[in-house]
């Protein structure tokens, strides 16, 4: 008898790591992964590689506007993504450029996205590739150029 209540139990933790392995693999929408968060809105913060002429660095702009954070999660929207591993997503890591933006609410951990063309890095420690098409680079100039203005 205990041997069948074990049997039982090995196979049901199989079930589930299996639907947990295939979950986490499965081809979604990239905006399944960001969280549209209840809370309200605070601000967030944008950068697409531009350089800084004051301190060489990247060019980052923020806004409070709820609408400019909806705008770029729309865009992102019509991606779909799958799971990968971070050597994999490191591979190509200086192809293409490159862009991050933060989206903070009141009360909760901020939703910080790393991303390129080919994909895309949910902190903390998720990665992603884009598996129809590719994020495009001037669209996001426009997009920044637009809501942030011009480093």
């Amino acid at each position: 008898m205990k041997s069948r209540w074990l049997v039982l139990l090995s196979l049901l933790i199989l079930i589930i790591i299996a639907g947990k392995m295939y979950d986490d693999h499965r081809v979604q929408p990239l905006t399944w992964l960001i969280p549209d968060d209840p809370a309200p809105f605070e601000y967030m913060h944008f950068s697409v590689g531009k350089q800084s002429p004051e301190d060489g660095g990247i060019y980052q702009w923020s806004t409070e506007d709820e609408q400019v954070a909806r705008e770029l999660l729309e865009y992102l929207g019509d991606f779909k993504v799958k799971k990968i591993n971070e050597g994999r997503y490191n591979e190509d890591l200086n192809q293409g450029e490159r862009f991050k933006f933060e989206i903070h609410h009141t009360g909760r951990n901020p939703i910080i996205v790393h991303g390129k063309e080919t994909g895309v890095h949910l902190l903390v420690g998720n990665y992603y590739e884009i598996v129809e098409g590719s994020i495009d680079p001037e669209w996001l100039r426009v997009f920044s150029d637009q809501h942030g203005g011009e480093a």
